[in-house]
């Protein structure tokens, strides 16, 4: 990171990650990028993600595994008297890891008590034919870091 003094503190990442509740996603086959926003849970330096048992993002990640995350927290505009002035104050996380497709029910259901846990209290159970017709992403975090301003 370039600008040190922006650099956010552990804490402050863990704080903005359990605070929103989107990230982006970022994958990358045969040099054609993909970014797409999801919902997530976060839990043990792991993000976990659901989708469908097919598609894009599972094709993607079957042929490459490593990925980069996003998350943006506040990101507002601060006028100046010239154009020059103006500036933003931001905070954003981004890390790269790496995808696991998990898809044995037992992991789809620890996966969406962790996911759920990110919007809610409550305890939550799951019928077998939903839990049949997705499947968790867990994105195992080697790099996570937070900037602001």
């Amino acid at each position: 990171m370039r600008r040190k003094e922006r650099k956010m503190t552990d804490q402050a990442v863990i704080n903005l990650i359990e605070k929103q509740n989107v990230l982006r996603l970022g994958l990358s086959v045969d040099n054609k990028p993909y970014v797409v926003p999801l919902n997530y849970g976060f839990k043990d330096n792991a993000f976990y993600i659901h989708c469908a048992r097919e598609g894009r993002k599972l094709d993607m990640i079957r042929k490459n595994p490593l990925v980069c995350v996003e998350i943006e927290g506040e990101n507002t505009i601060v006028e100046g008297d010239i154009a020059c002035k103006y500036t933003t104050k931001y905070s954003s996380v981004i890390g790269y890891g790496h995808a696991e497709i998990l898809e044995s029910l037992e992991e789809i259901k620890d996966g969406l008590d962790i996911l759920m846990a990110q919007f809610s209290d409550r305890q939550f159970t799951y019928g077998q034919k939903v839990m049949e017709k997705i499947a968790i992403i867990k994105i195992q975090m080697d790099e996570l870091s937070g900037k602001s301003s």
